[in-house]
Protein backbone atom coordinates (compact mmCIF):
# COMPACT_ATOMS: atom_id res chain seq x y z
CA UNK A 1 0.00 0.00 0.00
CA UNK A 2 1.38 3.43 -0.77
CA UNK A 3 2.38 5.35 2.32
CA UNK A 4 2.13 8.93 2.04
CA UNK A 5 3.56 9.88 5.39
CA UNK A 6 6.72 7.83 4.71
CA UNK A 7 7.29 9.54 1.39
CA UNK A 8 6.88 12.78 2.80
CA UNK A 9 9.50 12.19 5.32
CA UNK A 10 11.73 10.87 2.32
CA UNK A 11 11.71 14.13 0.51
CA UNK A 12 11.99 16.31 3.54
CA UNK A 13 15.26 14.11 4.33
CA UNK A 14 16.42 14.79 1.12
CA UNK A 15 15.47 18.53 1.12
CA UNK A 16 17.07 18.81 4.22
CA UNK A 17 20.50 16.77 3.51
CA UNK A 18 20.63 19.63 0.13
CA UNK A 19 19.97 22.35 2.07
CA UNK A 20 22.55 21.19 4.33
CA UNK A 21 25.11 20.57 1.33
CA UNK A 22 24.59 23.79 -0.39
CA UNK A 23 24.93 26.28 3.00
CA UNK A 24 28.22 24.85 3.23
CA UNK A 25 29.46 25.39 0.36
CA UNK A 26 28.13 29.24 0.60
CA UNK A 27 30.13 29.24 4.19
CA UNK A 28 33.13 28.28 2.41
CA UNK A 29 32.71 30.84 0.02
CA UNK A 30 32.37 33.60 2.08
CA UNK A 31 34.72 32.63 4.64
CA UNK A 32 37.43 32.99 1.69
CA UNK A 33 36.35 36.04 0.44
CA UNK A 34 35.92 36.96 3.48
CA UNK A 35 39.47 36.84 4.27
CA UNK A 36 40.77 38.14 1.28
CA UNK A 37 39.03 41.43 2.17
CA UNK A 38 40.77 41.92 5.21
CA UNK A 39 44.24 42.35 3.49
CA UNK A 40 45.52 45.29 3.42
CA UNK A 41 47.66 46.01 0.46
CA UNK A 42 51.20 46.07 2.30
CA UNK A 43 49.35 42.89 4.00
CA UNK A 44 49.24 40.83 0.59
CA UNK A 45 52.57 42.12 -0.28
CA UNK A 46 54.30 40.97 2.69
CA UNK A 47 52.58 37.20 2.35
CA UNK A 48 52.92 37.30 -1.88
CA UNK A 49 57.07 38.45 -0.69
CA UNK A 50 57.49 35.12 0.49
CA UNK A 51 56.89 33.59 -3.06
CA UNK A 52 59.19 35.88 -5.16
CA UNK A 53 62.48 34.55 -6.47
CA UNK A 54 65.11 36.16 -8.40
CA UNK A 55 66.10 33.17 -11.88
CA UNK A 56 68.36 34.59 -14.19
CA UNK A 57 68.35 38.07 -13.51
CA UNK A 58 63.97 38.27 -13.41
CA UNK A 59 61.81 38.23 -10.63
CA UNK A 60 59.22 35.22 -10.46
CA UNK A 61 55.63 34.97 -8.48
CA UNK A 62 55.79 31.25 -7.49
CA UNK A 63 51.90 31.27 -6.53
CA UNK A 64 48.89 29.95 -8.22
CA UNK A 65 45.74 32.34 -8.17
CA UNK A 66 43.79 29.96 -5.82
CA UNK A 67 46.43 29.54 -3.71
CA UNK A 68 46.78 33.32 -3.08
CA UNK A 69 43.41 33.36 -2.23
CA UNK A 70 43.46 30.87 0.21
CA UNK A 71 46.26 32.89 1.95
CA UNK A 72 44.22 35.51 2.27
CA UNK A 73 45.09 37.91 -1.20
CA UNK A 74 42.17 38.80 -3.13
CA UNK A 75 42.18 38.16 -6.66
CA UNK A 76 42.49 41.81 -7.53
CA UNK A 77 45.52 42.09 -5.71
CA UNK A 78 46.97 38.95 -7.13
CA UNK A 79 46.45 40.56 -10.55
CA UNK A 80 48.19 43.82 -9.76
CA UNK A 81 51.04 41.35 -8.32
CA UNK A 82 51.47 39.44 -11.94
CA UNK A 83 51.07 42.77 -13.52
CA UNK A 84 53.84 44.62 -11.27
CA UNK A 85 56.17 41.98 -12.06
CA UNK A 86 55.98 41.97 -15.43
CA UNK A 87 56.19 45.33 -15.48
CA UNK A 88 59.72 45.24 -13.81
CA UNK A 89 60.93 42.68 -15.81
CA UNK A 90 60.58 44.44 -19.07
CA UNK A 91 62.30 47.26 -17.33
CA UNK A 92 65.28 44.82 -16.25
CA UNK A 93 65.44 43.86 -19.63
CA UNK A 94 65.63 47.07 -21.50
CA UNK A 95 68.07 47.85 -18.90
CA UNK A 96 70.66 44.84 -20.27
CA UNK A 97 69.90 45.93 -23.88
CA UNK A 98 71.14 49.12 -23.22
CA UNK A 99 74.32 48.23 -20.88
CA UNK A 100 73.05 50.40 -18.47
CA UNK A 101 73.26 49.24 -14.40
CA UNK A 102 70.21 48.14 -12.29
CA UNK A 103 70.46 46.74 -8.89
CA UNK A 104 68.36 43.81 -8.35
CA UNK A 105 68.00 43.42 -4.93
CA UNK A 106 67.76 39.13 -3.70
CA UNK A 107 63.83 38.46 -2.12
CA UNK A 108 65.82 36.36 0.62
CA UNK A 109 66.80 39.72 2.13
CA UNK A 110 63.71 40.71 2.32
CA UNK A 111 62.97 40.38 6.09
CA UNK A 112 66.01 43.31 6.03
CA UNK A 113 63.38 45.48 3.94
CA UNK A 114 60.58 44.64 5.99
CA UNK A 115 62.19 45.11 9.63
CA UNK A 116 63.19 49.01 7.84
CA UNK A 117 59.69 49.70 6.92
CA UNK A 118 58.29 48.21 10.30
CA UNK A 119 60.50 50.65 11.98
CA UNK A 120 59.95 53.87 9.19
CA UNK A 121 56.40 53.48 9.90
CA UNK A 122 56.17 53.48 13.93
CA UNK A 123 59.21 56.60 13.72
CA UNK A 124 61.54 55.17 16.34
CA UNK A 125 63.86 57.52 17.81
CA UNK A 126 65.41 60.15 15.82
CA UNK A 127 68.80 58.30 15.35
CA UNK A 128 66.37 56.17 13.12
CA UNK A 129 65.49 59.00 10.75
CA UNK A 130 66.92 58.61 7.52
CA UNK A 131 68.93 61.73 6.57
CA UNK A 132 66.92 62.83 3.43
CA UNK A 133 63.39 61.86 2.82
CA UNK A 134 60.46 62.67 0.08
CA UNK A 135 57.35 61.38 -1.60
CA UNK A 136 57.56 60.07 -4.67
CA UNK A 137 54.49 60.86 -6.64
CA UNK A 138 52.79 57.83 -8.88
CA UNK A 139 54.33 56.97 -12.54
CA UNK A 140 56.10 59.93 -14.41
CA UNK A 141 56.82 62.92 -12.28
CA UNK A 142 59.82 62.57 -9.64
CA UNK A 143 60.17 63.90 -6.27
CA UNK A 144 63.59 65.49 -5.01
CA UNK A 145 65.17 65.58 -1.38
CA UNK A 146 68.43 67.39 -0.15
CA UNK A 147 70.71 67.25 2.59
CA UNK A 148 74.17 68.75 4.21
CA UNK A 149 76.82 64.92 4.18
CA UNK A 150 79.31 66.17 7.15
CA UNK A 151 82.90 65.29 6.69
CA UNK A 152 83.21 61.73 6.39
CA UNK A 153 80.73 60.70 4.65
CA UNK A 154 81.53 58.07 1.80
CA UNK A 155 78.28 56.93 0.21
CA UNK A 156 74.43 57.28 0.84
CA UNK A 157 72.08 53.83 0.92
CA UNK A 158 68.53 54.90 -1.18
CA UNK A 159 65.58 52.74 0.03
CA UNK A 160 62.42 52.92 -1.61
CA UNK A 161 58.43 52.61 0.21
CA UNK A 162 56.03 51.94 -2.09
CA UNK A 163 52.35 49.83 -2.56
CA UNK A 164 54.16 47.78 -5.21
CA UNK A 165 54.98 43.75 -4.44
CA UNK A 166 57.41 44.26 -6.59
CA UNK A 167 59.15 47.71 -8.09
CA UNK A 168 61.80 49.83 -9.48
CA UNK A 169 63.25 53.30 -8.70
CA UNK A 170 66.04 55.34 -10.68
CA UNK A 171 66.98 58.83 -10.22
CA UNK A 172 70.57 61.24 -9.88
CA UNK A 173 72.59 61.75 -6.94
CA UNK A 174 74.12 65.40 -6.97
CA UNK A 175 77.69 65.69 -5.28
CA UNK A 176 80.30 67.99 -5.43
CA UNK A 177 78.97 68.98 -9.25
CA UNK A 178 78.63 65.57 -9.97
CA UNK A 179 75.49 63.59 -11.11
CA UNK A 180 75.48 59.87 -10.25
CA UNK A 181 72.65 57.91 -11.92
CA UNK A 182 71.22 55.09 -9.98
CA UNK A 183 68.63 52.54 -10.29
CA UNK A 184 66.78 49.35 -8.22
CA UNK A 185 64.18 47.07 -8.30
CA UNK A 186 63.08 44.53 -5.58
CA UNK A 187 60.64 43.97 -2.96
CA UNK A 188 58.84 47.46 -2.30
CA UNK A 189 61.25 49.03 -4.68
CA UNK A 190 64.25 47.51 -2.63
CA UNK A 191 67.09 49.68 -1.79
CA UNK A 192 70.76 50.48 -3.42
CA UNK A 193 73.68 52.32 -2.65
CA UNK A 194 75.90 55.34 -3.94
CA UNK A 195 79.15 56.28 -3.77
CA UNK A 196 79.71 60.08 -2.85
CA UNK A 197 82.82 61.95 -4.78
CA UNK A 198 83.29 64.14 -1.34
CA UNK A 199 81.91 65.02 1.77
CA UNK A 200 81.03 68.16 3.65
CA UNK A 201 78.81 69.29 1.04
CA UNK A 202 75.36 69.47 -0.48
CA UNK A 203 73.82 65.92 -1.42
CA UNK A 204 70.69 65.96 -3.78
CA UNK A 205 68.48 63.01 -5.01
CA UNK A 206 65.89 62.60 -7.19
CA UNK A 207 63.81 59.77 -7.91
CA UNK A 208 61.38 58.65 -10.15
CA UNK A 209 59.06 55.28 -9.93
CA UNK A 210 57.44 53.51 -12.31
CA UNK A 211 54.46 52.33 -9.81
CA UNK A 212 51.55 53.56 -9.94
CA UNK A 213 51.11 53.57 -6.21
CA UNK A 214 53.93 56.37 -6.19
CA UNK A 215 56.30 55.67 -3.15
CA UNK A 216 58.64 57.83 -0.75
CA UNK A 217 62.88 57.72 -0.64
CA UNK A 218 64.61 57.19 2.72
CA UNK A 219 68.26 57.94 1.93
CA UNK A 220 70.84 57.34 4.89
CA UNK A 221 74.97 58.93 5.07
CA UNK A 222 77.41 56.31 5.52
CA UNK A 223 80.71 57.25 7.31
Amino acid sequence: MFNVKKVNRILLSISISISVILLQGCSNEFDISSASETKSIQEANTIAAEYVELVNNQYVLNLSENEAVALGISKSDYNRMQKEVFQVNLLILEYQTKGLNIELNDPSNIHIERSYLRLRSQGEGNNDKPNIYFIMPPTGAGGTGSAFAPNGVKSVTIRASMGCLIGSFYGTVKCGGQQIPFSAAGFSGGSTTVNLPMSNTNVTITANTACSFGGSISATFNY
